[in-house]
């Protein structure tokens, strides 16, 4: 187990593989958590196809989960530079609504591989 997953916010986050946690936050969102300290042999090609360099730098989103009419449940990332596990964590009671305002309360740390921040709104119709 690396140091980061040793530092998981609570119980209530689990692991999958070895790059990610997750917060269950009922049907409509969960929580993820990337450290990114584990390289992705993938992300060399990543880089190059979308042209953005990856940061290599923690990442926590806001998953929403939107039922898509074909095939299963299609995803929107809401994507902040950074760990902020235990914010979320706090706020994760409080429903999506919460946890959106908190993301659009920091901007400056939007990633560049989140959703588009109107994309909120248009779920919201």
């Amino acid at each position: 187990m690396s140091k980061t997953q040793g530092e998981v916010a609570s119980p209530r986050w689990q692991w999958f593989g070895r790059r990610n946690c997750w917060l269950d936050c009922g049907p409509q969102f969960y929580i993820s958590f990337n450290p990114l300290e584990v390289p992705n042999p993938m992300d060399p090609l990543v880089s190059m196809l979308s042209g953005v360099p990856l940061s290599g730098s923690p990442e926590t989103a806001v998953v929403v989960r939107i039922e898509d009419t074909g095939d299963g449940i299609d995803k929107e990332f809401f994507i902040l530079e950074g760990d902020f596990r235990q914010q979320y964590e706090r706020l994760a009671p409080q429903g999506l609504e919460a946890c959106m305002e908190f993301f659009k309360s920091k901007r400056e740390l939007w990633s560049q591989f989140s959703s588009k921040p109107n994309a909120y709104k248009e779920i919201q119709q």
